[in-house]
């Protein structure tokens, strides 16, 4: 071979050599190694920041110190517990201890409150009550009171934003039915409930004081179409919860829980327990069903009952308790016998125990990742994080520092899964929020005026939707109005 070949190939080794090892180091870069001047450390992690909103100019600090993270990421991080703050002008302090590990990248996301909110009235008439479906897109509320006819009557209101008009929604109020005599009747009688359907097309009535239950459609007005579900049934059930969007209802009464197709009227058998209550869990897509006699978990789906196949899982023989969260069948929380809590994934059978003996179950997040329980009237949040570049997960049972003095207090995740809303109706009557392992408490609002703990987050969390007595009166003749408050600008002069 003659010298300039040599040459030749000696380049082309060295040129590959050099972008090897300039790749090498990039990817031990990303994944948190950091050189120092005694050489490369291995073990350290990655931090990537996002933050909402995510235009503001935010100062970043660990453990005190100021951080740039560069491209939302900070690097280089030795592993180990750290105090994350960011503050931002106008904004109230975010704060979190979070764990960075070797060789991974921690995501992070934090939520910035305003530092002070102003409740501004978004509805103008006499609102009796206000229900908000599960994904935080619409609100639907009753007028019963009203110097004008044309006012009184059910009204829904879709929740989403406009683009050019400050804390604006893009749609007017659309009237779904007069208040004809069973609406009339139900609404005077002062205790009702409207739960909504996941896909938003028709609405549950249920008229608590006279054990009652209606079936509306939202489409359009629909004042002779009010179904009154009891007389379909033939008697008044237990217990009623959607099923498949609006299509189906799932029944539970006495002894026997059945799915009733609205549309064809056919109902279908899920299970029969003559002896012992019935234990299931009905979400929008599926129902969890625990055998007493075979001792298995089934499920029901496309009118059919099964077993849950699981893979080298062992679940408690006895079960107590069942509940899955309502748009998400792959999760279950499940109660032993024994009084312990169990944390169950179909779809990767997982399951993990929750120690703590005391609590009692609470709600579940629509995601499926976080629950909360109670003890003692405080409340417990159970989060789980999947680590994926380790194939695991990391699960807490957290103090959010919230309580529920009394029956009129309340604690539940928003439409997104992210933070927990709490109502404290004692004399302060506050509303905070919370990111979902119970850090960082903001107070929304603080009013006598609270109307009912009607209120709740629109479905891009950009907005917070209020049923307020209006100021404008004395408390007991005062109307009462929605009102919306800002989650993403400073209130101007903190008025």
């Amino acid at each position: 071979m003659s010298k300039s070949k040599i040459v030749t190939v000696l380049v082309v080794i060295g040129v590959f050599l050099l972008f090897s090892g300039i790749a090498a180091i990039a990817i031990i870069i990303s994944r948190g190694g950091t050189f120092t001047d005694d050489g490369l450390v291995l073990d350290s992690g990655v931090m990537r920041i996002f933050t909402e909103p995510d235009n503001i100019q935010a100062t970043y600090y660990l453990n005190d110190e100021r951080v740039d993270p560069q491209d939302r990421r900070v690097f280089g991080i030795v592993e180990g517990d750290y105090k994350l703050r960011i503050e931002a002008e106008g904004f109230a302090t975010w704060e979190k201890i979070v764990r960075v590990d070797s060789g991974l990248v921690l995501d992070v996301f934090a939520k910035l409150y305003p530092e002070s909110f102003s409740a501004q009235q978004f509805t103008n008439t006499n609102v009796d009550r206000a229900f908000f479906s599960p994904n935080g897109e619409y609100v639907y509320y009753f007028v019963k009171e009203s110097p004008f006819g044309a006012n009184k009557g059910l009204w829904k209101i879709r929740l989403t934003q406009g683009g050019f008009i400050f804390n604006s929604f893009d749609s007017e109020p659309e009237k779904l039915s007069n208040l004809s005599t069973p609406l009339l009747n139900t609404v005077n009688g002062g205790d009702y409930e409207i739960v909504p359907s996941i896909d938003n097309n028709r609405l549950l009535l249920i008229d608590h004081a006279r054990d009652m239950r209606f079936i509306l459609n939202t489409g359009s007005f629909t004042e002779a179409g009010i179904v009154n579900l009891d007389s379909l049934l033939g008697f008044k059930p237990d217990n009623v919860s959607w099923f498949n969007g609006s299509s189906s209802v799932i029944v539970q009464h006495e002894q026997v829980l059945f799915e009733y197709n609205i549309s064809s009227g056919v109902s279908t058998l899920i299970t029969y327990s003559p002896e012992k209550p019935i234990v299931y869990a009905a979400g929008n897509g599926a129902v969890y069903i625990y055998d007493h006699l075979t001792q298995q978990l089934e499920i029901y789906q496309n009118q059919s009952v099964t077993p849950v196949e699981l893979e080298n899982v062992t679940l408690p023989q006895v079960i107590t308790e069942l509940h899955t969260p309502l748009n998400n069948e792959r999760f279950v929380m499940l109660k032993s016998g024994a009084g312990s809590y169990y944390y169950l994934d179909t779809e990767s059978s997982l399951i993990r125990q929750i120690q703590d003996t005391a609590i009692s179950f609470h709600q579940f997040a629509q995601d499926g990742r976080s629950a909360l329980f109670t003890k003692d009237k405080r409340v417990f949040t159970y989060t789980v994080r999947e680590i994926i570049a380790r194939n695991t997960i990391e699960t807490k049972l957290t103090d959010t520092g919230f309580v529920l003095d009394s029956e009129d207090d309340t604690a539940g995740f928003v439409p997104q899964s992210t933070h927990i809303l709490h109502y404290a109706n004692g004399e302060d009557h506050t509303i905070s929020i919370a990111d979902k392992d119970g850090a960082n408490h903001v107070v929304l609002l603080q009013n006598a005026g609270i109307k009912n703990s009607d209120f709740s987050v629109d479905s891009d969390g950009s907005t917070f939707v209020v049923l307020l007595t209006d100021e404008i009166g004395d408390q007991e003749s005062a109307n009462a109005n929605l009102y919306t408050i800002d989650l993403q600008t400073p209130n101007p002069a903190g008025q």
